[in-house]
């Protein structure tokens, strides 16, 4: 390793400016990363480094702080290169303003006032990412607040947008050895991505650029080596809109590397699907990664997925088969209204059919049944129970067209439907709509046949209802019903009936008619009968 000091003075009221570099000349060249050129801000190497420079890429100019620069040149034991020549001159401290900071090499420079309290910013090329975005300050002593920044060509990094640049590390230097640098690329929804290459110059068969769609590098869309210049192409187009590149080198020779430019470019979209019977698509946009969602009418189940996405690739196809929409034999509902089908409907149901469909709703409530349809074979029969099994109270028995024009209510937040078809004919079926309501009466009880009540407090829950019969009479039962509380609203008891008692009739009789009553006693008793009422429509001819 050889090693040269520069070490430049002069009056302590100057300060060093040295030219570099000049446009369009060959006044800096070194082997990269290997033989360098550090510049310090002082007399010794302990000074402020300026920076370390090598390749191609050094500023325009450089101006110290002090009126002492320390410069040290480093070169290797390998390869060598031109080297370089550089001028000096001493520039004077200004009393009024800082001197013009330069411009980074690959970059730009945002503002031209160098008087104290003045900010300058700066930016890069496309493909290069500044190593300090802070702003320089021009400071009352006339200093700028920190040193210039470089333009860097990173190894790897992410970059989204609509357009952009990758660069090999160093470039347009030759890239380092030994690198392994993924870069990845984020297009906008439904764009893929579309290479230009500009530069390509890597070592043949030892250093590799692997592009793909899909993070996976095991078989990549391109693997790409030595000088040739590659065509133009697409990726991206699996739909996640997106590619990755992986630049690879050893631990030998390098070159310059490459440069590509990326632009976003319109993906072809997938056909448009067809809506499903009974069914509801909601999504608008059939470009690659674009979604549709489906859900069925209320009543119908949906068989197959409810979310199909429209996949890349060179041939467009939705992600799944489309969903269909089935009214399936029995379902189990929860809610405060829906809808239940027979089987098939609106088509006819099967043969041979034994479905059960369970209601229920929130406690407190009641289910309303009502039949929007109603079609049945007269032995095809739908039980209603209100409850949550086949064992509690039936509310009905019902086929062809009973049900139709009719309100079921159950008494309780539950009901339970059996659907039972025979092995002959079959019809359309039903479709019944349920909703909820509050649970606040018993349902009125009615009056026992020959009976009258004797008092009613309203069917609220914990009130009471009491009956009694007309003369001739007898209640049996219990006299007094009492709406439950709880969660069910019903009577504790059912309604009583009044029979008649042996001697009476109060219905008409027929003509021709011979009635008999007995009436027994005790032995030691006897029978007294009073007429209460005696009518004869005879009539003589």
């Amino acid at each position: 390793m050889n090693r040269m000091i520069y070490l430049c003075s002069f009056s302590p009221d100057f300060f060093w400016k040295v030219w570099v570099g000049l446009p369009n000349t060959e006044l800096f060249k070194t082997e990269v990363n290997y033989d360098t050129l550090e510049v310090r801000d002082g007399k010794s190497y302990s000074s402020p480094l300026i920076g370390v420079y090598d390749g191609t890429q050094v500023p325009q100019f450089l101006i110290s702080t002090s009126n002492f620069l320390y410069l040290l040149f480093t070169t290797d034991k390998s390869h060598s290169d031109l080297g370089f020549q550089i001028r000096y001159e001493t520039v004077k401290l200004q009393s009024d303003h800082c001197l013009d900071p330069g411009i980074p090499v690959n970059g730009l420079r945002h503002g031209n006032d160098f008087y104290v309290g003045a900010l300058v910013t700066f930016s890069c090329d496309s493909g290069y990412t500044l190593s300090d975005g802070e702003a320089l300050e021009c400071e009352p002593n006339f200093q700028w607040s920190r040193p210039l920044p470089s333009c860097e060509a990173l190894c790897g990094g992410y970059i989204r947008g609509s357009s952009g640049t990758v660069l090999s590390p160093g470039f347009p230097d030759f890239y380092p050895n030994n690198l392994n640098c993924t870069w990845v690329i984020e297009a906008s929804h439904g764009k893929g991505v579309f290479f230009t290459f500009h530069t390509f110059h890597l070592e043949s068969g030892h250093d590799y650029l692997l592009i793909t769609e899909n993070s996976s590098f095991s078989q990549p869309l391109k693997q790409l080596t030595g000088s040739r210049l590659p065509a133009p192409f697409s990726a991206g187009l699996f739909g996640n809109f997106s590619a990755q590149l992986r630049f690879i080198s050893d631990f030998s020779i390098s070159y310059e590397g490459f440069n590509i430019t990326f632009s976003e470019y319109d993906l072809e979209p997938c056909d448009e699907p067809e809506v499903p019977a009974y069914s509801i698509r909601k999504g608008l946009q059939f470009g690659v990664g674009d979604v549709l969602t489906f859900s069925c009418f209320p009543g119908y189940r949906l068989e197959g997925v409810s979310r199909i996405t429209c996949l890349g690739g060179r041939r467009r196809v939705w992600s799944s088969p489309l969903p269909r929409c089935v009214a399936e034999c029995g379902s189990s509902v929860t809610g405060t209204q829906g809808v239940l089908l027979s089987p098939n409907y609106p088509l006819n149901y099967n043969n041979n059919h034994e479905c059960i469909y369970s209601v229920q709703t929130q406690p407190g409530k009641g289910i309303q049944l009502k039949a929007r349809s109603f079609n049945l074979e007269a032995k095809d029969i739908l039980k209603i129970y209100d409850g949550n099994n086949n064992s509690a109270r039936l509310l009905g028995s019902f086929t062809r067209g009973e049900l139709l024009g009719l309100s079921i209510n159950s008494t309780s937040s539950t009901m339970w439907l059996e659907f039972i078809s025979d092995g002959n004919s079959t019809s359309q079926g039903f479709e019944l709509q349920f909703s909820s309501f509050e649970l606040i009466k018993c349902e009125d009880p009615g009056v026992p046949q020959f009976g009258y009540k004797v008092r009613d407090e309203g069917h609220f829950a914990g009130s009471s209802v009491s009956f009694n019969c007309d003369l001739g009479y007898t209640l049996k039962g219990s006299r007094a019903l009492v709406c439950l509380t709880g969660e069910r609203r019903a009577w504790d008891q059912p309604l009583p009936i009044c029979v008649g008692n042996s001697l009476s009739e109060t219905w008409a009789y027929p003509c021709e008619a011979l009635m008999e009553y007995v009436s027994m006693a005790k032995p030691t008793g006897f029978l007294q009968v009073p007429l209460l009422l005696f009518y004869n429509n005879l009539q003589v001819n």
